[in-house]
């Protein structure tokens, strides 16, 4: 009895190593990212697109709940998979895009999760060589 107890307290600590070996060689750290977007001080609608970027690189996608909510899962670089991509350091600096529109504020993956109120406020975003042009006419 004292023996079969044994192997199993052994067979369950083997078991409990080789999952965190095997969480640690394939999954990479995940920054959690959670919160609410609104776009012109409404929550977004379901089913839009939220993706965070870093720089150019698109790290993470998904899409709105109910009232705006969303989830981003944002993956650690591994240089072994330079195909997915992820945060190099806690010092990138991650914007947010709903349906391509910009999301303020930014944040940096300085935490395992963060919770976050994201808005997008739109303006006019004309470039300012229009400007020039339409001064141009009026001279």
């Amino acid at each position: 009895m004292k023996r079969n107890l044994t192997k199993i307290l052994l067979l369950l600590v083997a078991t409990l190593f080789a999952v965190q070996t095997a969480q640690a060689y394939f999954f990479a750290s995940v920054f959690m990212v959670t919160g609410t977007i609104t776009l012109q001080g409404r929550p977004a609608d379901k089913d839009q697109v939220v993706a965070a970027f870093i720089g150019n690189d698109k790290v993470a996608e998904a899409k709105t709940r109910d009232n705006g909510a969303f989830e981003l899962q944002i993956p650690e670089y591994d240089p072994t998979k330079p195909e997915i991509k992820g945060y190099h350091s806690t010092d990138d600096v991650i914007q947010v895009k709903l349906e391509g529109k910009i999301a303020k504020p930014t944040f940096n993956p300085n935490a395992d999760n963060l919770k976050i109120d994201l808005r997008v406020e739109t303006t006019l975003d004309v470039k300012l060589s229009t400007w020039g042009k339409i001064k141009a006419l009026f001279k």
